[in-house]
Parts: structure tokens; C-alpha cells; sequence
């Protein structure tokens, strides 16, 4: 019993660690001048998987790999947590030269919070209930 404590212990610690070093990431790439970032693809493509992919993670850390489904609140938590960070990482780039806080690019980092947060929930609701 005591085994299985440690092992849970270790994946949410390492859960948690994973969304530190994402939010490193998105960080990383907010704090680039506008000058250096020049993409072929529209603003909002990297926008919305940033934070697609904290938004599942997030909520990986909340939730980790329980046998019973996930609750409606965690999922909420996961949404709320992202938000605040994506309206914290447009706040920081007021400080970076080239860069603005953008509105449009908030809505679209919460559009990729919610779908994919949402869709992980109804995807592990529904597994664990057949």
C-alpha cells in the first residue's frame, strides 16, 4: 500500500512539474521581441495550441488517472488557472519591445483552454462510466 502513496506522490508531482516547464515555455516565447517572431502561420494557430496544451495539462494534474470520472469543478479549476495565466503572459508583454497585450489573443488562448479541458472531461466521464 504504501508503494502505490509514493507512486501517486511521484506522477503528481511530476504532473505539476510538467506545467511549471510548459508555462517556462509560453513564457520563453512571450518574451521574444516582436521583432524576432515571424511565422508564415496566422497569430492565432500558436495561440490556441499554447494553451491547448497547458489547459490539458493542467487539468492532468488535477485530476491525474483516477478510476472514477473526473469532476465538473476540477474542470473548471483547470479552465480558471489558464485563464489567469494567459491574461498574466498578455500582461507581460506590454514590457517586450514590439510586443502588445492583445485582447483577440486572450480569447483565443481561453477558446483552446475550454475546448480541450472540456473535451478531456466528457472523453474520461464517459469511459469511466461504461
Amino acid at each position: 500500500m504504501q508503494v502505490q502513496k509514493k507512486s501517486h506522490k511521484t506522477e503528481n508531482r511530476l504532473n505539476w512539474a510538467t506545467v511549471v516547464a510548459w508555462m517556462g515555455v509560453i513564457f520563453y516565447l512571450s518574451s521574444m521581441p516582436g521583432s524576432k517572431v515571424k511565422t508564415n502561420i496566422p497569430d492565432y494557430v500558436p495561440h490556441f495550441i499554447e494553451y491547448a496544451v497547458l489547459g490539458y495539462l493542467v487539468f492532468r494534474a488535477l485530476t491525474g488517472h483516477k478510476k472514477e470520472p473526473p469532476g465538473p469543478l476540477k474542470a473548471g479549476w483547470a479552465i480558471t488557472l489558464c485563464i489567469i495565466y494567459a491574461v498574466s503572459d498578455e500582461l507581460h508583454q506590454l514590457f517586450i519591445p514590439g510586443r502588445y497585450a492583445d485582447p483577440k489573443d486572450l480569447a483565443v488562448d481561453a477558446v483552446g483552454v475550454m475546448l480541450i479541458v472540456l473535451l478531456v472531461y466528457f472523453i474520461r466521464a464517459r469511459r469511466t462510466r461504461t
